[in-house]
C-alpha cells in the first residue's frame, strides 16, 4: 500500500506534512507508521514538498531528514568503516585528508544538502595548491564516505559521482615516478627531520602524506 500524506497549517508560513505508510514487522504483522515533517513557506511550496516526499517514499527513495553534517559523517565513517576495514597506514592517510582538508572546507554543510557544485568548488580552490594526483586521492576519500552514506540510507545519491571534470592524475607518470622516493628513503628523511624538532617533523610528515606541492 502506497504512502499517503496530508497538509496541516501550523501558523503563518508554517506547515506540517503528516506522512503515513504501512510496513510489515518481524512477526509478519502490518503496522502503520507516521511521520511529521515541518515545512516553512507558502502553501504552494509546502504542497510541492509534500508531493516530492510522497513520490520518493512510494518509489523507495525517501530518506529520513537528518541534521548530520559532512564533517560529522566523515569522522564517523573514518573512525568506524575505514579504521576497522583497512590498514592502519591507510586509516591515518584518510584521517589526515579529512582533518586537514575536507572538514575545514565542506565539513559544516549538512550531509543531505551536499551538492556536486560544492565538491567542484572544493577541487577548484584546492587545485591552486595541490596536485591533481593529490586531489584524485581526496576525491576517492569523499566518494567512499558518500557511498557508505547511501548504503546506510542517509542520502539518495552520491554527489561525488556527479562531479564534472573530477580530478585525475596525469596519465604519464614516468617522469614523476623517476623522482619519487622509495618508502625507505622517505622513512630516512622523516627520521632526520625528527632530529630538528617536533614542528619540523610534523610539517614534513604532513607534506609527504598529503602530497602538498611547493606552492
Amino acid at each position: 500500500m502506497n504512502a499517503t500524506a496530508c497538509l496541516r497549517n501550523r501558523s503563518k508560513s508554517s506547515w506540517t506534512i503528516q506522512l503515513s505508510w504501512y510496513e510489515i514487522d518481524s512477526n509478519g504483522h502490518k503496522k502503520r507508521l507516521f511521520r511529521s515533517i515541518a515545512v516553512k513557506g507558502t502553501k504552494e511550496k509546502a504542497r510541492a514538498k509534500m508531493n516530492e516526499i510522497l513520490v520518493a517514499k512510494n518509489s523507495g527513495l525517501y530518506v529520513e531528514p537528518s541534521k548530520m553534517t559532512v564533517g560529522e559523517w566523515l569522522d564517523y565513517w573514518c573512525g568506524n568503516r575505514v579504521k576497522e576495514q583497512l590498514r592502519l597506514r591507510t586509516y591515518e592517510q584518510y584521517e589526515s585528508v579529512i582533518r586537514v582538508h575536507l572538514k575545514p572546507e565542506i565539513g559544516l554543510i549538512r550531509l543531505q544538502d551536499l551538492h556536486p557544485v560544492h565538491l567542484e568548488e572544493y577541487y577548484r580552490k584546492k587545485g591552486k595548491k595541490l596536485s591533481q594526483t593529490t586531489l584524485e586521492h581526496h576525491h576517492a576519500v569523499i566518494s567512499g564516505a558518500l557511498k557508505w552514506a547511501m548504503k546506510k540510507g542517509l542520502i539518495v545519491k552520491n554527489p561525488a559521482a556527479l562531479v564534472d571534470n573530477r580530478p585525475s592524475a596525469p596519465e604519464d607518470r614516468n617522469e614523476a615516478k623517476a623522482h619519487c622516493w622509495s618508502a625507505e628513503e622517505a622513512k630516512c628523511f622523516l627520521d632526520t627531520a625528527k632530529t630538528f624538532g617536533i614542528q619540523q617533523a610534523a610539517f614534513y610528515t604532513l607534506a609527504l602524506e598529503t602530497g602538498t606541492t611547493q606552492g
